[in-house]
């Protein structure tokens, strides 16, 4: 689980979005989510342009969890161009989708995606999902536990 860092969420969908935050601060209490609502607001943020200039409110994401269906362009675009950025070579990125489309998934890895998780409308499948994409990354190293004995606040 992620200590005091920071998520960007890249879905254009509002009742997808509510959902995902819904369950993610189950899971990363103490990350702060930020989201994007397409390709090119994205970049911005992770570029720290405009109005994210200010690290202290936008800082740089330590996970990117994206759809792939945005208004701009696609998800796959904003991926490739995560990749070609030295500063996000070892940044996380799950890919956020609806599709269970195998051959669009297994495309996901070219692109440079680390994972992918399926949206769903059942709360306890998408928190299941997201616990086990968690500890997958914690036992890899790329992500910290919790510290021992953390408490959610009541």
């Amino acid at each position: 689980m992620l200590q005091h860092t920071s998520i960007l969420l890249v879905e254009d969908d509002p009742s997808d979005e509510e959902s995902f935050r819904r369950i993610a601060v189950q899971v990363y209490p103490l990350a702060t989510i930020h989201t994007a609502t397409s390709v090119g607001e994205a970049t911005k943020y992770c570029e720290g342009r405009a109005q994210y200039a200010d690290r202290k409110l936008y800082p740089v994401p330590a996970i990117v969890f994206v759809d792939l269906a945005l208004p701009d362009a696609s998800g796959s675009e904003l991926i490739k161009w995560l990749r070609k950025q030295p500063q996000y070579q070892k940044l996380l990125i799950v890919v956020f989708t609806g599709s269970g489309d195998l051959r669009q998934l297994s495309s996901i890895y070219s692109w440079g995606a680390d994972s992918f998780l399926l949206k769903t409308s059942e709360s306890k499948e998408l928190l299941s999902s997201l616990q086990e994409l968690n500890g997958y990354w914690i036992q890899r190293g790329f992500l910290q536990p919790l510290p021992p004995g953390y408490q959610p606040p009541r």
